[in-house]
């Protein structure tokens, strides 16, 4: 609740400190400037957030890589072992086949975009749509790996 309300507080300070007063109303097919900001500060958090991921990853790996060997070390039984480092259950395979799914469907949505010109509202419906798409064939691909 904190993080919601910190980062609602300080989206709008920064919108507040940006806001000026022109005589001409904002025209966001015109006007590009914001919505250029905005995209650049979402790719650089979201580059951020990827790297930070990476890392925290390879120092988990690390780390339990070292307690499995100092554990091996002290001669605690590999039963021990095994409980004390299960892997979490992921199944590599299901990931990968829901990231591939989404990827084509956003693939899909960027073809439809350039095929179809008229750049604006169009455009996020046809990206709206194919990846709601992708999200539904991976459940039904869920679906059928259950049964």
């Amino acid at each position: 609740m904190k993080k919601i309300l910190t980062t609602t507080l300080l989206s709008a300070i920064a919108i507040a400190a940006n806001a000026q007063e022109k005589t001409v109303p904002y025209d966001p097919f015109r006007d590009r400037d914001l919505v250029h900001n905005i995209f650049q500060v979402t790719a650089i958090v979201a580059i951020i957030y990827l790297i930070a991921n990476w890392l925290l990853n390879m120092i988990r790996s690390w780390l339990e890589y070292r307690l499995k060997n100092r554990m091996m070390d002290k001669g605690a039984s590999e039963f021990v072992i095994t409980q004390f480092l299960q892997p979490q259950k992921k199944d590599t395979r299901t990931t990968a086949i829901k990231w591939s799914i989404i990827s084509g469907g956003i693939g899909l949505g960027f073809a439809l975009m350039f095929l179809f010109p008229p750049f604006g509202i169009h455009s996020v419906m046809i990206m709206s749509f194919c990846i709601s798409l992708s999200f539904l064939s991976y459940y039904y691909f869920i679906k059928k790996e259950g049964n």
